[in-house]
């Protein structure tokens, strides 16, 4: 054990994290006991560094998180006391997440957890990490109707940080889950048995972009209530595979009602919410290391594909308003087909995309059959969600 000066220690590591690309080779911040020094560092120039941190502030506080993370301290304990001791394994540790931390890995990955919507989700590399902006869509669907019991349906989850907070708000609502993931999947169920939500969650694994996806996914809610197995809707030659996840037990084990009065059926959903992957693919080479080297590529890119069964309305655009193509709106536009079919009269849909694709996401919602489509702010009052309602037909 070793005592030491904390702001020295979290002093030196942020500069380390604020460090240029070429610097990055120089040794880490050890920690340093109060008879070893007691100087501390400086704060370095602003330039863009490997961490994906550009201002000094912001490294000076991952480093106190880091700190107090690896301590097991909250920060009031941090102002109230200047020394510390660490244990050997605390001090490897703190080593050991300041150098991933420096290589880009980001800190809900180093942790295995984020926190969205003030719950804690467990995070991993067949995750994306949860977004503030996101929970923006969040607080759009609780504001839908809390009176009766709703049905939702979240396309591509990955961690289920949408859905699951959506129902840790509204005790009688049920929450279906898709992604094309397994690993996606058994994470999302975990969190859901962390957040003792697992009765009112219901798992699906399954391409929601394939055009068979609306077509087999009825099946598949039968299947997984009758059998309590999460199911494979697509493959290549467009045939239905039932897959268990493994995860110890099966991942839905305890969650499917068996009776038949608890099945879905077509349009049965209130909600169809959705943070689908709408980076292009040529923009990705541009993404930060921080994104592009940890966090799954799948999640992110949305690249074109003629796999997709396309709606009138979309033909049209493609072909006389405006070229889709190559702006990340694959996906987007799945979710919106879907939603046509799957959606209640005056249900509710909510999409993510990107701050340059609102126009062309409310462009794609065909005025025959969607009214008060609109696009929501984020915190940088950009344009980054869109909403709409299904019309009565």
């Amino acid at each position: 054990m070793n005592t030491f000066c904390a702001h020295t220690w979290i002093s030196q590591a942020s500069n380390k994290l604020f460090a240029h690309h070429e610097n990055t080779n120089k040794q880490i911040p050890q920690i340093t006991s109060k008879k070893e020094s007691n100087t501390h560092s400086h704060p370095g120039v602003n330039i863009f560094s490997p961490s994906g941190i550009n201002n000094y502030e912001e490294a000076y506080r991952e480093a106190t998180i880091i700190f107090c993370y690896c301590l097991h301290i909250d920060k009031i304990q941090l102002l109230l006391k200047k020394d510390f001791i660490a244990t050997a394994i605390q001090q490897a540790q703190l080593q050991n997440y300041l150098t991933r931390r420096m290589r880009g890995e980001p800190l809900a990955y180093i942790f295995g957890q984020k926190e969205f919507f003030g719950i804690d989700f467990i995070v991993n590399e067949y995750t994306l990490i949860p977004r503030p902006e996101t929970e923006l869509l969040v607080e759009e669907a609780l504001k839908y109707d809390d009176e009766k019991p709703l049905n939702i349906l979240d396309l591509g989850c990955g961690s289920g940080c949408i859905a699951l907070s959506i129902l840790k708000n509204r005790r009688t609502w049920r929450a279906f889950l898709v992604d094309i993931s397994n690993e996606t999947l058994k994470t999302s169920h975990q969190n859901a048995v962390n957040l003792e939500l697992e009765n009112r969650a219901y798992f699906i694994l399954g391409d929601f972009s394939c055009k068979n996806f609306c077509e087999n996914l009825w099946e598949s809610f039968k299947d997984a209530f009758e059998h309590k197995v999460a199911t494979n809707i697509e493959n290549k030659m467009g045939s239905k595979i039932k897959d268990k996840i493994k995860n110890g037990t099966d991942a839905n084990q305890g969650s499917f009602a068996n009776s038949t009065e608890s099945k879905i059926n077509a349009t049965q959903f209130d909600i169809i919410i959705s943070n689908p992957p709408y980076i292009p693919m040529e923009e990705y080479p541009q993404l930060h290391v921080s994104v592009k080297d940890h966090e799954p590529k799948i999640a992110l890119v949305s690249s074109d594909s003629n796999n997709f069964s396309k709606n009138e309305h979309v033909k049209n655009l493609e072909n006389n308003l405006s070229n889709l193509r190559g702006k990340g709106l694959f996906h987007a536009q799945a979710v919106i087909h879907l939603a046509e079919k799957m959606l209640k009269p005056n249900g509710l849909l909510l999409i993510e995309h990107g701050y340059n694709q609102a126009q062309d996401c409310r462009d794609l919602c065909d005025p025959k059959k969607w009214h008060s489509v609109s696009s929501g702010n984020d915190y940088s009052h950009m344009e980054r969600y869109l909403k709409a309602f299904r019309k009565e037909e």
